[in-house]
């Protein structure tokens, strides 16, 4: 039995097993062919991560289908919905197959603590009905890493879009504590805009109307190549 989830695989699997994280990721790709996701796999919600037998085998399978190093990154059933969860639940870096066992821990705890608690509490979440699945994804070494917005998150002025970045950074701007510079593009006025800042508006304009809602969409530049790595709803 396998127990890691193809990226292929996910919209049919069901989103209680899979998380929100991967869910929405894999209906981005599979409706913009076009855009870059690293390569990712999920450990559904429902795998037992504590039974040495499914751990061993879950180690085996990451360890061939991946080279190290690797992110996982929490996919729960309650992040990156209408409630926002920002920065609550982990990633960690994974560098080799020793790391990966106490990696799975790390992410599936996550989801236990006593912050994530009491936020479910203001926020009406029943906090014993979180599911978390753990996604797998290919480590991108950063030349530039940001997060966009498809509106203006202060103004709410929805015909711009607004990114923040830092360059030669390991992961998106929210994981460091690095300074950002910042952009604002009308979504009407792209002409002159230089790349990646050009191909990042294109796909977060085609990804909005694909939602149907403003988005928060995670990025990096790699090697030249623009990758996706998080799209969720804006929430305040």
């Amino acid at each position: 039995m396998a127990y890691l989830l193809d990226f292929s695989s996910i919209l049919t699997s069901g989103q209680e097993f899979v998380g929100n994280k991967a869910y929405n990721l894999a209906f981005l790709k599979d409706n913009l062919i076009d855009l870059s996701i690293p390569k990712s796999a999920v450990i559904p919600a429902d795998i037992d991560v504590y039974d040495n037998n499914i751990l061993e085998q879950i180690v085996i399978e990451i360890s061939t289908q991946f080279e190290f190093p690797i992110i996982l990154r929490s996919s729960t059933t309650v992040e990156d919905s209408k409630n926002s969860f920002a920065g609550l639940f982990e990633s960690s870096i994974c560098r080799d197959s020793k790391d990966l066992i106490d990696c799975i821990h790390f992410i599936r705890n996550s989801a236990t603590t006593e912050q994530i608690e009491s936020y479910c509490k203001m926020v009406g979440v029943n906090f014993n009905s979180i599911k978390t699945a753990i996604l797998v994804q290919e480590y991108q070494s950063a030349d530039m890493s940001g997060v966009l917005f498809t509106k203006n998150p202060i103004t709410n002025d929805e015909s711009v879009v607004y990114t923040e970045y830092k360059e030669n950074t390991s992961d998106a701007v929210t994981a460091g504590s690095q300074i950002p510079k910042s952009l604002t593009i009308d979504k009407k006025k792209t002409d002159n805009i230089s790349f990646p800042f050009s191909e990042l508006v294109s796909f977060a304009i085609k990804a909005e109307l694909l939602f149907g809602y403003p988005l928060d969409m995670e990025w990096i530049l790699s090697n030249n190549k623009l990758w996706f790595v998080q799209v969720r709803r804006i929430t305040t």
